[in-house]
């Protein structure tokens, strides 16, 4: 099933650009600062200057706020990958690798918004966890096929069907150890080990 795109109220599209990404950006630095639970509006509030029934001119709930900021970054992360991979190579382990790179970068430019979309994913407790997996699923569902075009996947033992549930394994573990705080470059060695040893074996 098709979920419904989080919008905000009519009102919060016609503020201006300049007040409207200021809430944004105070809303991503909080959700990436804290989980959905302890996330507070008010300090959203404060540090964009407006009253609180300013922001509730502009959003329903803290919910809507939540879940509209993820669905906008989580398509502007992919939309990057996209951009600046090259989607012309057949290799799988070529594509996850570029793939994951560019992931990397995405995190280096944009800090708080990638760790924003990590607690979103991996906050289990919060109440809206089930609807932020909906999102996640129905982006990926329309962008993969983008990600992976032409990829010749005739060329390998299993079935594509098991090869993307490897890349689901390997971009888990790359967001891990980004959520972790380890090194950029340790997670980069490690990744090429996995997919080198995906790719050739290990077995003399």
């Amino acid at each position: 099933m098709v979920s419904k795109e989080v919008n905000m109220k009519e009102l919060f599209y016609k503020i201006s650009e300049d007040k409207r990404d200021t809430i944004i950006l105070n809303s991503i630095y909080e959700f990436s600062n804290y989980y959905y639970h302890e996330a507070s509006l008010n300090r959203i509030i404060k540090a964009s200057n407006i009253s609180k029934g300013g922001l509730f001119k502009y959003i329903d709930s803290k919910e809507d706020l939540y879940l509209y900021i993820l669905e906008k970054e989580l398509k502007r992360l992919i939309n990057y990958q996209l951009e600046n991979t090259n989607l012309e190579t057949t290799e799988f382990f070529a594509r996850i690798k570029e793939l994951s790179i560019q992931s990397i970068d995405f995190y280096k430019e944009n800090k708080a918004t990638y760790k924003f979309i990590l607690h979103a994913l991996t906050d289990t407790t919060a109440p809206v966890y089930d609807k932020v997996i909906n999102i996640k699923d129905e982006i990926v569902s329309q962008l993969q096929d983008e990600m992976l075009k032409n990829i010749d996947f005739d060329c390998y033992k299993i079935p594509k069907s098991e090869i993307l549930i490897m890349y689901k394994f390997i971009s888990d573990g790359v967001n891990q150890s980004i959520n972790n705080d380890t090194c950029i470059e340790d997670i980069i060695r490690m990744l090429e080990l996995i997919l080198d040893a995906l790719k050739y074996g290990i077995v003399k």
